[in-house]
């Protein structure tokens, strides 16, 4: 218990400077509940809806409302889930959306660090929740690298399509949706889409396995006209 303590203490100080970065909020819920502050979790939860919604008109992300609802529900959330549980490795066919984003200052002038964190998190939360519209998980969440798999957790037989959908969606929040957050901050958000298909490894201690391991990457690099799409928003117009 004093571990959680001296960490919610760190955190509160975090959150106090950064308080449009949802990780920490998150990471603050997480060590207050595990610290037995169960309400004092969901009021940081319900203090940060509020804050974005004022500020930004935005929700909080599918992740962080899952841990709220897992908070309600007093879930045991202090141990992690052990290396040899899973299903049993099956080779499988699966389709991969990989997203390169930029985020870049609109003066010309060093991007502020709460700045690039919030948009990136919103990019997250947007890309996150339009790939379990359409079925996919998101598999790899790397800075301004997201992968999102088709095939993996369960199997379509359109699951080619539902990605290709999924990335058009995709496209149109990360340029439309995000417009006015991009604006309040001055900076622009370039996105690259590439979707690739093939075999992989899935199930073991990992949901996803090895699926993001398919290629989209160098699909979007080759940048092929039907597959692969750049985009930019927030750029003001002179």
């Amino acid at each position: 218990m004093a571990r959680h303590s001296d960490l919610v203490g760190e955190l509160e100080a975090l959150v106090a400077e950064n308080p449009l970065r949802e990780r920490l909020r998150g990471q603050l819920m997480l060590a207050l509940y595990r610290d037995g502050r169960q309400a004092e979790a969901l009021e940081v939860y319900r203090e940060f809806r509020s804050v974005l919604r004022d500020e930004l008109g935005l929700e909080p992300s599918p992740q962080l409302r899952e841990l709220e609802t897992a908070i309600l529900r007093q879930d045991s959330l202090a141990s992690p889930v052990s290396a040899t549980t899973g299903e049993p490795l099956t080779r499988r066919p699966v389709t991969v959306v990989c997203v390169l984003l930029r985020v870049a200052s609109d003066a010309g002038m060093s991007l502020d660090p709460e700045a690039y964190e919030v948009v990136i998190e919103q990019a997250v939360s947007g890309l996150t929740a339009v790939l379990e519209r359409y079925g996919g998980k998101l598999a790899i969440s790397a800075d301004e690298r997201l992968i999102g798999v088709f095939g993996a957790a369960s199997v379509h037989e359109d699951d080619a399509l539902r990605a290709m959908r999924a990335s058009l969606e995709a496209r149109r929040v990360l340029t439309s949706e995000m417009a006015d957050l991009l604006r309040r901050y001055g900076v622009s958000l370039t996105c690259r889409f590439g979707v690739a298909t093939g075999e992989a490894l899935v199930g073991g201690s990992a949901p996803l396995g090895s699926a993001g391991n398919v290629n989209a990457q160098a699909v979007l690099l080759r940048r092929p006209p039907s597959l692969a799409r750049s985009s930019s928003a927030g750029r003001r117009e002179n």
